[in-house]
């Protein structure tokens, strides 16, 4: 029995191969998978690695048809239309983040990893418009909810190298704001946990 061509897409993506990805995911979709979310979202990470951003938002956009309610879609989307420059349009980034925040906030067991990714995920398409208040006040839950998750698991260290990309961020809010001591603190703890 020839391999299943959804599942070598997916080893190819693993390893970097998006090229060969795109194709096998498109051949699942022309086979019949023109129902498949997971078959568009996987073509459309992939495309996105390759920096083809038009056709990401695309694949995004019929996997959100297909699964309206899956927050990781509208994320997904929401990047390609950040690195299309389409923040604030509507369509567009900003849009996109907040219903992905939205439908992870209506899902009490929604994990701890989602709920920070979105959050990080719409801070810096507030951060890349100017809305820093509003950014920080994302990266600032994304982190609390991820120290929270870990100190409810048995002996937590703290803050682990997972939150470095979210106080770098904030600090650099902070900074623009002219909030130095703030900044500095984030950007002394995301040393301690990630030295160079």
């Amino acid at each position: 029995k020839p391999p299943d061509p959804f599942v070598l897409g997916e080893r190819h993506a693993r390893r970097g191969h998006h090229e060969a990805a795109v194709q096998l995911f498109t051949k699942v979709i022309e086979r019949g998978g023109l129902s498949n979310a997971r078959a568009y979202a996987a073509r459309g990470m992939s495309a996105q690695a390759l920096g083809d951003h038009v056709r990401a938002t695309y694949d995004f956009s019929m996997a959100i048809r297909l699964q309206p309610e899956w927050p990781a879609h509208y994320t997904a989307r929401g990047i390609s239309f950040a690195a299309l420059h389409q923040v604030e349009t509507m369509p567009g980034a900003l849009q996109d983040h907040d219903t992905a925040v939205s439908l992870v906030l209506r899902d009490p067991g929604a994990p701890a990893s989602l709920f920070f990714g979105v959050h990080v995920e719409r801070a810096k398409a507030r951060e890349m418009v100017g809305r820093l208040e509003d950014a920080i006040a994302d990266l600032s839950a994304a982190l609390g909810q991820l120290l929270g998750a870990e100190q409810e698991e048995e002996d937590a260290p703290g803050a682990t190298p997972e939150a470095v990309p979210a106080l770098v961020l904030r600090g650099s809010c902070f900074r623009r704001l002219g909030r130095l001591e703030e900044a500095i603190a984030d950007l002394s703890e995301a040393v301690q946990l990630e030295p160079a």
